[in-house]
C-alpha cells in the first residue's frame, strides 16, 4: 500500500482522480450508468482524472468472460478510463498481502466460525486465547474451514468515525443507518474470495482516488471502510453519495432486481440526456435554453437517425436470423437475455459498438503491419448458420492484438460481429456506417466534454430516491 495519500483540495483540480467501478455481473442497467455518469461528469468539472476499475473478485457472479462484454458497453456509452482499466482479479497478491501484514501486527484474526453460529452470537475468534489455538489448528491443519477478520469495534466506537461530511448529504451520523453495523469486519472469506471492503480501500489508496462518487447503498460500507483507512494510516478519499434509482415499488434498480439492461433500451444519445436530467435537473434546463446546444443535440440525433436507417427491414430480418442462429450455443438463460437485447434500438447499439470495434481492429492493424479484416473470411463465418463452427479455425489468422485486447477489454465477443454486419450492410452502407459512428462520438464527446463536464454543480444533485 502507498505510505502517503493527498485529500482531495478544491485548489488543485488537476490533482482530483474519481472513479467508477463496476462488476462484471451482467448487462449494465440504468442505475450503473447514472452512477458512472454523475463519477464521470464530477471528474470533468474538477477537470480532473477518470479512472475505471472492474470488480470481480466474487468469481461466482462475475464470469472473466464478462469483463470485455462490460468495457465494451463502458465504451458505447462514452464512457472510458484514463487511464489502465484495473481489474481486482488481476491483484489479488496486493489483497493478501495487505491481509498477512494486518495478521502480523494482530490487528487481524482467522475466524473458524460458520454464518450461522455469527448470526446467532457475535464472534470472538478475535479474543487472545482462542486465538491462539485456532493458529494452532491452521498450522497443523492449513484445510481447516476458515476466514480472515478484522474487529473494528474501537474504531466504530471513536467519536471521529460517529460520522462524516459528504459532499451531497452533509453530514452523515452511524445513528442515521437504517441497520447497526456489523464490527467484525471480513477480509477473506471461507471460500478464499477477497472481500470487498478490504479490495475497495487499497485500490482507492493504490490508485490515488481523491473522491468516491457512489450510490446511497453505499453509506454502510464507507462507515465500515474508513476504519481500514485508519489502520493503513492513511487519509480517506472525499465521499459523494448520490441517491438511488428505484422503481414504482421502491426497490433499487439492480441486477439483483432484475433491472433491464440498458443496451435494449436506450441510446448513447438518449440514456445521457436522461441521466443529466434526473442528476441535475436545473442544469438540464438551462442547457436546453442555449443555442449551441440546441445544435449540437440537434446533430447528434440527426447522426443517429441516420444510423439507425441503415438498419432496414430486410438488413433487420437477416441480422435476427443470423444472429438467433448464433444464439443456440448458449443456454436458456442466456439465450434469453441476448434476445431482450435485439431490439431497434439495440440493433443500432449494437452497430455502434461493432463499426468502432471495426475502425479499431483496422487502427492496431495499420501499427502492426497486419490487416486484421483481410483475415478473417466472413464468407466462411456465416456462410451457413445451421453448420457447426470451429471457433479455433476462425480465429487461427487473427492478429495477436484481437487476443490481447480480449483480456484488456478492446476487442472481445462483440468483434465476431464485424463481417455479419458488414455482409448484411453491403459495402456501401457499411463504409457510412463507420464514417456516422465516428462523427457520433465526435458529438457524444462534446456533449460531455465541452457542455455537461463545466457546467456539472454538485450542490445540485438530488438527495433523495429517484422514481422512474
Amino acid at each position: 500500500m502507498s505510505d502517503s495519500y493527498s485529500l482531495y483540495s478544491p485548489d488543485l483540480p488537476n490533482d482530483y482522480c474519481g472513479r467508477f467501478a463496476p462488476s462484471p455481473s451482467g448487462h449494465l442497467h440504468l442505475g450503473s450508468l447514472f452512477t458512472a455518469y454523475a463519477a464521470y461528469w464530477r471528474s470533468l468539472e474538477q477537470q480532473g482524472t477518470f479512472l475505471i476499475r472492474i470488480e470481480d473478485l466474487d468469481f461466482p457472479r462475475c464470469p472473466r468472460q464478462n469483463i470485455p462484454l462490460l468495457c465494451q458497453e463502458l465504451q458505447l456509452f462514452g464512457l472510458h478510463s484514463d487511464k489502465k482499466v484495473r481489474v481486482q482479479s488481476e491483484h489479488l497478491g496486493e489483497y493478501q498481502q495487505a491481509i498477512q501484514t494486518l495478521l502480523s501486527n494482530d490487528f487481524a484474526y482467522f475466524c473458524t466460525c460458520t454464518r450461522a453460529q455469527s448470526k446467532e452470537q457475535p464472534c470472538t475468534c478475535w479474543m487472545a486465547n482462542k486465538q491462539a489455538r485456532i493458529r494452532e489448528k491452521l498450522a497443523r491443519d492449513p484445510d481447516t474451514p476458515h476466514s480472515c477478520k478484522v474487529n473494528i469495534t474501537p474504531y466504530l466506537e471513536s467519536e471521529e468515525l460517529q460520522s462524516f461530511t459528504d459532499v451531497n448529504l452533509g453530514e452523515v451520523k452511524q445513528s442515521d443507518l437504517e441497520h447497526p453495523l456489523n464490527p467484525y469486519l471480513t477480509l477473506e472469506r471461507a471460500d478464499g474470495i477477497i472481500a470487498y471492503n478490504l479490495a475497495v480501500v487499497i485500490d482507492d489508496i493504490e490508485q490515488e482516488i481523491t473522491e468516491v462518487v457512489r450510490g446511497a447503498d453505499m453509506l454502510d460500507a464507507t462507515f465500515l471502510q474508513l476504519p481500514l483507512y485508519e489502520l493503513d494510516s492513511c487519509e480517506p478519499p472525499v465521499f459523494c453519495h448520490i441517491p438511488l434509482i428505484t422503481d414504482s415499488s421502491g426497490r433499487k434498480l439492480s441486477k439483483q432486481n432484475h433491472a433491464p439492461a440498458v443496451f435494449a433500451d436506450y441510446t448513447p444519445r438518449t440514456s445521457t440526456l436522461l441521466c443529466l436530467q434526473l442528476l441535475q435537473e436545473s442544469v438540464y434546463h438551462e442547457l436546453l435554453q442555449q443555442e449551441d446546444v440546441v445544435t449540437l443535440l440537434q446533430d447528434l440525433e440527426q447522426c443517429e437517425a441516420s444510423l439507425t436507417a441503415l438498419i432496414t427491414a430486410e438488413v433487420s430480418t437477416q441480422l435476427q436470423k443470423k444472429l438467433q442462429a448464433q444464439l443456440r450455443k448458449l443456454s436458456p438463460k442466456e439465450k434469453d437475455e441476448a434476445l431482450a437485447l435485439l431490439t431497434p434500438t439495440g440493433l443500432t447499439n449494437m452497430l455502434l459498438l461493432v463499426a468502432t470495434q471495426a475502425q479499431q481492429a483496422e487502427l492496431v492493424a495499420q501499427r502492426e503491419d497486419d490487416d486484421f479484416l483481410s483475415d478473417y473470411d466472413d464468407d466462411d463465418e456465416w456462410a451457413d448458420e445451421d453448420e457447426d463452427e470451429d471457433d479455433d479455425g476462425v480465429r487461427e489468422n487473427w492478429p495477436r492484438a484481437y487476443y490481447e485486447g480480449i483480456a484488456t477489454g478492446t476487442y472481445g465477443p462483440w468483434s465476431k460481429l464485424l463481417a455479419l454486419w458488414s455482409t448484411a450492410l453491403g459495402e456501401t452502407s457499411w463504409q457510412q456506417a463507420q464514417e456516422l459512428t465516428a462523427t457520433y462520438y465526435e458529438l457524444l464527446t462534446r456533449l460531455h466534454t465541452e457542455v455537461i463536464g463545466p457546467h456539472f454543480q454538485v450542490h445540485a444533485l438530488p438527495k433523495k430516491p429517484i422514481v422512474l
